[in-house]
């Protein structure tokens, strides 16, 4: 079965029709052409639509890209998890939605990468991976009863520089999958983890701008009145709690301190060995 054009012309005698010509033609090609070019569009369509999601939560984005690979690629289901390439890690992170109406095997969240079985390639290889025959194949580690039952699968890293920070794969779909679909799903990924990385240096940059204005904040309180015991000299801090002098200092500035003891309190606390040194000194 493909797809034809075909068109009819009448042959006409004596005005009436005694035949027609049929002519077919294979638009086989053109209409592979024509589902490229949409194709194209809806990715590009993607992409635009996921740089217009920095507002939006971690968890949206990521769920959204994974959606979106899944049916860019006419595939049944996928994942995306994460990767500590210094300590050989898989952080479990996500599954699109079909396959959490499948799958009942118990989720795990944290495993080393030698655990990991087939899908996980991409990571060991450090580039894309396709199994079209999965099934087949004899030195799979196999899954748990009742996960996702793989057909066809696609995986493939996610970079940061040099470093893989991430994988993510589909699976089972219709036809064997290509370089073109991992090439269109390592596109979609890198724009994710961009758009991820930013929030976070964002986020992380927040974070230190709180900080610094709460330690301005502590400095300005240091500069001010501050509350003090006429007798121990202690200080009470914002809390009502009473702390020695030098542990507020140091903790609401910089400053350090070494210990000693002032002429006037050693005379006191300590009559005879001060007078002792103070004589030792004046010979």
């Amino acid at each position: 079965m493909f797809p034809v054009q075909y068109t009819s012309t009448p042959i006409i005698e004596d005005g009436e029709i005694v035949g027609a010509v049929v002519t077919f033609i294979d638009i086989t090609e053109r209409k592979r052409i024509e589902e490229s070019l949409k194709l194209d569009e809806e990715r590009l369509e993607t992409l635009l639509n996921l740089t217009q999601m920095e507002i939006k939560s971690e968890k949206d984005i990521t769920d959204f890209a994974l959606e979106e690979a899944v049916r860019l690629t006419k595939s049944k289901g996928g994942y995306l998890h994460f990767f500590n390439e210094d300590e050989q890690t898989i952080q479990l992170y996500s599954w699109s939605k079909d396959v959490l109406k499948t799958c009942t095997a118990k989720p795990d969240h944290h495993y080393p990468l030698d655990a990991a079985g087939l899908w996980a390639d991409s990571i060991r290889f450090r580039k894309a991976v396709i199994h079209n025959d999965y099934q087949s194949l004899t030195y799979k580690k196999g899954y748990p009863e009742g996960h996702f039952h793989l057909i066809r699968h696609l995986g493939i890293p996610i970079f940061d520089g040099d470093r893989i920070v991430g994988v993510t794969g589909v699976g089972n779909k219709e036809d064997p999958y290509d370089e073109s679909d991992a090439r269109q799903l390592t596109l979609l990924m890198n724009s994710m983890w961009g758009i991820l990385k930013q929030k976070r240096s964002e986020q992380e940059r927040e974070r230190l701008i709180l900080e610094l204005k709460d330690v301005l904040a502590k400095v300005k309180t240091l500069s001010g009145l501050l509350p003090i015991c006429a007798s121990c000299k202690k200080i009470r801090d914002d809390k009502g709690y009473w702390t020695q002098i030098e542990a507020f200092i140091s903790e609401h500035s910089e400053a350090e301190f070494s210990h000693s003891i002032c002429s006037e309190c050693a005379n006191k606390l300590y009559p005879e060995y001060y007078d002792k040194i103070k004589r030792k000194n004046i010979k």
